[in-house]
């Protein structure tokens, strides 16, 4: 019986005789049909289906990619590939499975939460084809890269496309990749068409705009796992996620606190900019009311760290709103000051075994900069139960610039430690005055 790689190559020299001759007339070079061939040749049977087994029913619970590291006898996949299997080791086991049915149980071997990546390590992982090179360099943008997986459980699948560089507006740092990366090749390689590891596949947006891991964090993390001698025990899985956390939001906040956030009004009240480049922000005024006028600015992190299905961490978000009425009356006005100022927004992406209940406290702080109004705050904070030094913050504030005028503003803050949400919310209010 013919190999899966074997058959995959045949269907590609089938699309060739059929296809190649309307590819010019798509816009699509030959040379690109003739690349993903030698690559998966040359690449397909170094990349594995990872599988993630429930132990009670011996089926497999989710599935992803990951290939050949070295000679260490290690894969290389995704952290969230294999995050339930770390948040319960006992509930779930870790499987691999080659391009000719051979399967191979692993270990967790080390993991990088921050940039989604781990390693897997099986004794039983011999007599197998070389690893894929790593890339010294990153591709020049517009160069022709190949992504390779196990996209819904169909197999080994190349998918060709376009290198575009690091994504802007990022803290953690990913490589756009214009393929399409579909689910279960979370974990695969994207190569060169020199057959060299670039990046390591890991979420797509949909429409051909999908991202990569930057292969300089696999390198790092490959480097410390050999340093360690050792592979992760089990007993020490929530330690290693905890510290991890831990020194991301302690980085991610020192620059922050580093920086200059700018200047700009809003209404009346002059706000911080941008507290960090790898914010976006937005802008919106409605006035779709005859009633009331409010104008508003938003700015969010764009991405967060996945620790489990149910709990990711890691986003940040600021907002500010000047609100202002010519139509309603006092009462009716500090009447819809009060519902916007009640309405916590608060995040859903963990749950009651992951973290408290939110505390809030309310109280009037006077502020010399938007003297002589007294600024109406509540700020709320909830802890995280497997990992106490670090909180959820909400704060949200209410200044009165007269009867008809008012301003608010609002953070959160996700994964943080009491010192840097502290000296964030001092920041945070020492950018707010009113306007000269």
């Amino acid at each position: 019986m013919a190999s899966t790689t074997n058959t995959k190559v045949l269907y590609i020299r089938i699309l060739k005789v059929l296809f190649v001759p309307l590819l010019p007339l798509l816009g699509v070079p030959d040379v690109i049909a003739q690349d993903a061939e030698s690559v998966f040749a040359a690449a397909g049977q170094r990349v594995f289906q990872i599988l993630i087994i429930d132990t009670e029913s011996s089926e497999k619970s989710s599935i992803g990619s990951g290939f050949l590291l070295d000679s260490s006898q290690l894969l290389v996949t995704n952290f969230h590939v294999i995050a339930d299997a770390v948040d319960e080791p006992a509930k779930y086991r870790i499987e691999a499975k080659n391009h000719a049915g051979g399967t191979w149980n692993l270990e967790v071997a080390d993991f990088d939460l921050v940039n989604d990546l781990a390693l897997l390590h099986s004794n039983d992982l011999v007599e197998l084809p070389a690893a894929l090179p790593l890339a010294v360099k990153l591709p020049e943008q517009g160069e022709q890269i190949y992504a390779l997986g196990n996209p819904f459980d169909l197999g080994n699948t190349i998918i060709p496309g376009t290198f575009n560089g690091l994504l802007e507006h990022r803290f953690y740092q990913k490589l756009h990749f214009s393929g399409s990366l579909n689910p279960g090749m979370s974990g695969g390689p994207a190569v060169s068409a020199a057959g060299e590891v670039v990046g390591v596949n890991v979420a797509s947006a949909g429409n051909q705009v999908s991202f990569l891991v930057p292969i300089e964090y696999l390198v790092q993390l490959l480097d410390k796992y050999k340093s360690r001698g050792a592979g992760l025990t089990q007993e020490s899985f929530a330690q290693v996620i905890d510290d991890q956390l831990f020194a991301d939001q302690k980085f991610k906040f020192d620059l922050i606190m580093q920086r200059d956030w700018g200047g700009q009004l809003i209404g009346k009240v002059r706000i911080g900019e941008s507290p960090a480049e790898f914010f976006r922000c937005w802008g919106d005024t409605d006035d779709s009311t005859d009633r009331y006028q409010k104008t508003t600015k938003r700015c969010s992190s764009q991405d967060g760290v996945y620790v489990k299905s149910s709990f990711t961490t890691g986003m940040l978000g600021v907002e500010y709103a000047w609100l202002s009425t010519d139509q309603l009356s006092v009462y009716r006005f500090h009447k819809l000051l009060g519902e916007h100022f009640s309405y916590l927004g608060t995040p859903s992406w963990k749950t009651e075994d992951d973290v408290t209940e939110y505390q809030c406290h309310r109280s009037f702080v006077a502020q010399q900069k938007l003297a002589p109004n007294v600024l109406r705050a509540m700020l709320c904070v909830r802890q995280y139960k497997n990992y106490p030094r670090l909180f959820d913050v909400i704060y949200l504030g209410l200044l009165l610039g007269d009867s008809k005028s008012a301003f608010a503003s609002k953070f959160t803050l996700s994964g943080v430690s009491k010192d840097k949400a502290l000296a964030f919310t001092k920041r945070f209010l020492a950018m707010q005055s009113w306007a000269l």
